[in-house]
């Protein structure tokens, strides 16, 4: 994986997340598990989870979908818990803010 780099996120209860960052264009591995930030130069673009990320933007087609809005990074937290990803995204999302709520 082409890593940029990695981000300490902190959520809204004061918690830390690592999350490592990659370029737009990054296909995952098989049956990665995680939470995905989708990100362009001005902020936050939307958060999700899947059991299979790479699975999850591919067929959301989301470089096509956020093109025009400078869709450039994901950032990724490694997570198997559907449980545990769910509390992550509660925690970060009033913190980042996405921009949109679905794809």
């Amino acid at each position: 994986m082409r890593k940029i780099e990695t981000q300490e996120l902190t959520g809204n209860s004061g918690k830390n997340y690592a999350m490592n960052v990659y370029p737009a264009d990054m296909r995952f591995n098989d049956f990665i598990p995680g939470v995905f930030v989708l990100m362009s130069g001005e902020g936050t673009l939307f958060i999700g989870d899947s059991d299979n990320v790479d699975f999850y933007l591919q067929k959301n087609k989301v470089f096509d979908t956020l093109k025009d809005e400078g869709f450039e990074r994901i950032g990724f937290i490694k997570n198997g818990s559907p449980a545990v990803r769910a509390d992550i995204m509660d925690d970060i999302k009033p913190v980042l803010s996405p921009s949109k709520s679905e794809l």
